[in-house]
């Protein structure tokens, strides 16, 4: 029975350890890039990177990190008015396939009583996350 209750404190020691631990470790982050940054080091997750050291463009094949660049660059350059000119116009209203809107939205004046006694309801314990 002892031994069963000393492991028993040791796995909550454990375990509040590594909450307190987590915590620390989050509360210095600055930012959320920062928060993920740690999240994925805690989690030993490694970035997927992949390095492109040659590309096949039109049965050549091209190296150089600045020729590269130019071919990737070229490609996004002018790859929407090249899909642009095979899309048809059919001569249709692109509008008709949208539907009407039916409800309207419209705000209740209010006064400052109305806001004030509205404000003191709302539980300050209750946020719904970080600020």
């Amino acid at each position: 029975m002892a031994y069963k209750r000393h492991k028993n404190y040791v796995n909550n020691l454990i375990k509040s350890t590594k909450a307190e631990y987590f915590k620390t470790k989050l509360g210095n982050t600055k930012n959320s890039y920062d928060s993920w940054q740690t999240i994925n080091s805690l989690l030993n997750k490694k970035s997927k990177t992949t390095e492109v050291n040659q590309l096949k463009m039109d049965n050549r094949v091209i190296t150089g990190d600045q020729n590269i660049a130019a071919c990737f660059n070229d490609y996004f350059a002018t790859i929407g008015s090249k899909l642009a000119e095979n899309i048809t116009e059919n001569g249709a209203d692109p509008l008709r396939l949208v539907s009407p809107i039916k409800n309207d939205f419209c705000f209740k004046n209010i006064n400052a009583s109305e806001l004030s006694d509205t404000l003191a309801q709302i539980k300050t314990k209750k946020s719904p996350g970080i600020d």
